[in-house]
């Protein structure tokens, strides 16, 4: 599923963020462009208690792509995707954020 589509400016912050719900242990894996994605010198991952954040410090147009995460626990699994155009300088900060909720099954 297709969340969001936005356009940031060279050099902004990007946060890009996931709500998720459902029954620990989540695990949660970020692509871009289908290529998993882990922290770098611009690049910060986190995963706490349903909140899972990828921020980019300073975003160039290399960041540019379809972004995604992907959340499973032991009931199932969900998706969530947000393209990020990076364009010049004309905004400050930008937030994308992706609502994920994995339902837990009772048989």
């Amino acid at each position: 599923m297709l969340c969001l589509i936005q356009n940031v400016s060279e050099g902004d912050a990007v946060e890009l963020s996931a709500k998720l719900k459902g029954t620990e242990p989540i695990q949660v894996n970020w692509t871009k462009d289908k290529k998993p994605l882990a922290d770098s010198a611009t690049v910060k991952i986190t995963y706490t208690r349903g909140d899972a954040v990828l921020k980019i410090s300073k975003a160039s147009p290399a960041d540019a792509g379809l972004y995604s995460i992907d959340a499973k626990n032991s009931h199932g699994s969900a998706s969530c995707s947000a393209s990020l155009g990076v364009k010049g300088r004309d905004m400050l900060h930008s937030v994308i954020v992706c609502y994920i909720v994995i339902l837990v099954q009772k048989h």
